[in-house]
């Protein structure tokens, strides 16, 4: 019976130790792939200007009150000051907004009706030239 249990322990040691080299090898491989990348996301330094028009929208109606604010800051452009423009009564907004990524929020009265559009943003991908971007908030 003691040749069984050490066949079985001797099994059970084999087994271990494959597991082990099986898990350091998909470890090493995971470190590897994520070290491809260069670990920098790929975003905009462009300071260029473009202008964005579009019509902003809150819980599926139209705006008529507040500012937009289009943020470009990000890695390779941190001080890039955000950018903001009255909302019209119509809902229309203009601005010249920094082209690449940009992080669009709300401001002014539309907060306290809606006090989490405080929290909500959104992405826009800012082209060279004239942009049509409508804006829906809280869909």
């Amino acid at each position: 019976m003691m040749s069984g249990s050490r066949l079985d322990s001797g099994k059970l040691a084999a087994c271990l130790r494959l597991r082990t080299a099986a898990i350091l090898t998909a470890a090493a491989m995971l470190v590897a792939a994520w070290g491809c990348s260069g670990g920098v996301p790929d975003v905009s330094s462009s300071t260029a200007e473009a202008t964005v028009k579009g019509t902003v929208k809150v819980r599926g109606k139209v705006a008529t009150k507040g500012k937009v604010i289009f943020d470009p800051a990000n890695m390779k452009r941190p001080d890039t000051a955000a950018r903001e423009a009255p909302i019209n009564q119509d809902g229309t907004y203009e601005i010249k907004a920094i082209v690449g990524g940009n992080s669009v929020r709300l401001s002014g009265p539309l907060l306290a009706k809606e006090p989490s559009l405080e929290y909500q943003s959104l992405p826009a991908e800012i082209q060279s030239g004239e942009n049509k971007i409508d804006l829906e908030f809280l869909p």
